[in-house]
Order: C-alpha cells, then sequence, then structure tokens
C-alpha cells in the first residue's frame, strides 16, 4: 500500500481485470472521497494484519489511470 493524492493505492497480486481499460491497470485506488472510506481501509488493513485474502472490486479510472475501488470481500 502507498499514500498517494489523499487515499491509498494497493499493488494486488493474483488474476486481474480491467473492466474499464484504465491506464495503469495493475494498481487500484482507494480515493478519500469514498463514502466507505474509513470502513474500506479499517478492512483492508484488518486482513493485511491477519493475513486474510480478500478480493477487490473496482468501478471506474482515477485521474491519474489507476482502477478505483468499489467495495472488497474478505475471503
Amino acid at each position: 500500500m502507498q499514500s498517494a493524492y489523499g487515499g491509498w493505492i494497493l499493488r494486488t497480486s493474483g488474476p486481474q481485470s480491467n473492466p474499464d481499460s484504465c491506464a495503469d491497470g495493475t494498481m487500484i485506488i482507494l480515493p478519500p472521497d469514498h463514502t466507505q472510506y474509513k470502513e474500506l481501509f479499517a478492512v483492508l488493513l484488518a486482513a493485511r494484519t491477519a493475513g486474510e485474502t480478500i478480493s477487490i472490486y473496482v468501478n471506474g479510472c482515477h485521474a491519474a489511470g489507476y482502477k478505483v475501488m468499489s467495495f472488497i470481500a474478505v475471503l
């Protein structure tokens, strides 16, 4: 995870899709204006600490070319 644009950028592992053909299809951003920003960030940190696998669902592209996080699921 990397802090940028007021939010967090994530590099993922495993299979990825780029449904919106974003310029940087390998990175995902959790933007600070997401309605559930605090909740999603807390789940990301908890899953990372616990070593859990998560699925990230994206919708749209950020101005910097990253895929935009929509919601997540802990597997």
